[in-house]
């Protein structure tokens, strides 16, 4: 059965063995690679990557682009608190973190790396495609989507989860629709993880595209 089978089944379940077949993969093809180069700091991800790194001697550098390594949340107990400090000493053995912002980077120097191993490298954006466009050119796609000229478009891109902050902005949207007459459109791009627009969305009293 596929990792991807099982993370339909039960998602702790899915991550554990989608960890144990990166593990192995890193491992048989370690010839194959020059270092490695690990997108989350998510235990799944991770913990794989860096101890296939110490094992087989690869450069690991790990990219941060979350609060993935928080260490204020007092809610953990248990054996979920065990599992973080083991995360926490393996993954610190990493060579290098990218932090994507200047508050993920002071995170990680909280958590207690190095900040010698942490490289800021922002997300980029061609900037020949997107950037701000002009009030008549606005007008002018509003008028191709059939949308008011006096309406306030608004576009999300992100997974639909708490994480995200999907229910703050929800409330915010409320809000606004009550504060204000124009006609509000909401574009959704993104994931729906927590089935947020069944649950939340589907009666809400402005326009929601996803």
């Amino acid at each position: 059965m596929g990792s991807k089978k099982l993370f339909e089944l039960n998602l702790k379940i899915g991550s554990i063995f989608y960890g144990i077949h990166c593990f192995y993969w890193l491992i048989i093809n370690s010839k194959k690679y020059e270092m490695i180069h690990c997108i989350s700091g998510h235990a799944p991800t991770a913990l794989p990557s860096t101890l296939a790194g110490i094992l087989i001697n690869k450069k690991v550098i790990i990219k941060i682009t979350q609060a993935e390594f928080r260490s204020n949340n007092k809610s953990i107990k248990g054996i979920h608190k065990l599992i973080r400090y083991i995360r926490k000493k393996i993954i610190f053995k990493a060579d290098y973190f990218i932090a994507i912002s200047e508050q993920i980077k002071e995170e990680l120097v909280d958590f207690g790396i190095h900040e010698k191993k942490i490289v800021n490298i922002p997300n980029g954006v061609d900037s020949s495609i997107y950037h701000p466009i002009s009030l008549k050119e606005k007008n002018a796609l509003k008028k191709s989507m059939d949308l008011s000229l006096n309406s306030l478009v608004l576009l999300y891109a992100g997974s639909l989860s708490s994480r995200k902050g999907i229910h703050d902005l929800l409330k915010v949207l409320e809000e606004l629709k009550n504060r204000n007459d124009k006609e509000i459109f909401v574009y959704l791009c993104g994931p729906d993880y927590e089935n947020v627009y069944e649950n939340n969305i589907k009666n809400m009293k402005f326009d929601v595209m996803l």
